[in-house]
């Protein structure tokens, strides 16, 4: 399987998740969240200091399928934090 068939396939599971009874797309504090990913994603090489990489597309959509996850689960303390390696957290 291809990067882009994974990273195609996770996207497509996370519009699943969005969807169950429409309970995500109400959801302030995962909007909050996804609005924080959104932001990461534009986020360039050397945001931190010079040193931090630019997050990538699969970083993006599992943070997305663990912060539909999160939500389904009522955990409303999800927050999302860009790394220095290019992953999220």
């Amino acid at each position: 399987m291809s990067l882009f068939h994974f990273i195609d396939g996770a996207l497509n599971e996370v519009s699943k998740l969005e969807s169950v009874n429409g309970f995500i797309a109400n959801n302030e504090r995962y909007n909050y969240c996804l609005k924080k990913l959104e932001d990461l994603a534009d986020l360039q090489d050397g945001w931190y200091s010079g040193k931090g990489k630019k997050p990538n597309a699969l970083s993006i959509a599992i943070a997305k399928m663990a912060l539909s996850n999160a939500s389904l689960r009522n955990l409303w303390r999800s927050n999302v934090f860009p790394l220095t390696d290019g992953g999220i957290m």
